[in-house]
């Protein structure tokens, strides 16, 4: 009795577990280089009221740069390196778009990033666990009130 017992316990706790893994989606399958170019100049079009003019040169340098993340991200050697890597090109791909945009659109579209990154962040707070609480300082580098 007491091996059924544990034997029909133990897989309702599977099936709870597994219940739960099912139930929250993942992130998908990333987007290509083109779906990720075609979606930032989208985007950039809204935000920024581009001309067609504009939207043009930004769907070739979001596509040029989208395709150069994607190698970076493919031929990666460690997180440091990728990271490295993305962050210059990053830098390339504003030096040209500062070539397109007006200054006033330049400074929304950086406006318009730091504001959706914070908000990526989210509850989660300094890039931390969703749930998990920060840790506390030790006490003896708590701040102190004055006394």
């Amino acid at each position: 009795m007491k091996q059924i017992l544990k034997s029909a316990l133990t897989l309702i706790l599977f099936a709870a577990a597994l219940q739960t893994a099912l139930a929250q989606p993942g992130r998908g399958p990333r987007q290509t280089p083109e779906q990720r170019a075609e979606q930032q100049t989208q985007e950039m079009t809204e935000q920024l009221a581009l001309n067609e003019e504009q939207t043009e040169f930004v769907q070739a340098i979001n596509l040029k740069y989208a395709q150069k993340m994607h190698e970076a991200r493919a031929n990666a050697e460690g997180y440091e390196g990728m990271r490295e890597s993305m962050g210059k090109i990053q830098e390339e791909k504003q030096a040209e778009l500062k070539l397109i945009l007006s200054e006033e659109q330049l400074q929304q579209w950086q406006t318009y990033q730091q504001e959706k990154w914070q908000g990526r962040k989210g509850p989660r707070g300094k890039g931390g666990r969703k749930g998990k609480p920060e840790k506390a300082a030790p006490a003896d580098q708590q701040p102190q009130g004055d006394q």
